[in-house]
């Protein structure tokens, strides 16, 4: 990667629910847009950006699946790391 220079990185996401196509979820996340000048980003934090929202949709896919008492905050790194494993549907 020392070719290359990650100046902004979009990604736009949408969540369907595979039997019936509809929309569960839908995002848009910028990284590294600067209104002066854009800001270098390197290849580790983009990876640890995507292993955060991956942790982060994981986590709420699981919530969908227990009852609410049983949900747990999915942006704090501490309560996705304890929240119990969901299996099958």
């Amino acid at each position: 990667m020392d070719k290359y220079d990650i100046l902004d990185v979009s990604l736009q996401l949408e969540i369907q629910d595979s039997l019936t196509q509809e929309v569960l979820g839908a995002a848009v996340i910028q990284r590294g847009k600067s209104a002066d000048s854009p800001k270098r980003i390197s290849f580790e934090l983009l990876v640890a950006a995507m292993n955060e929202y991956s942790d982060r949709l994981a986590c709420r896919l699981d919530n969908s699946h227990v009852q609410e008492s049983q949900r747990v905050n999915c942006l704090d790194p501490v309560a996705r790391k304890a929240r119990p494993l969901v299996v099958g549907p």
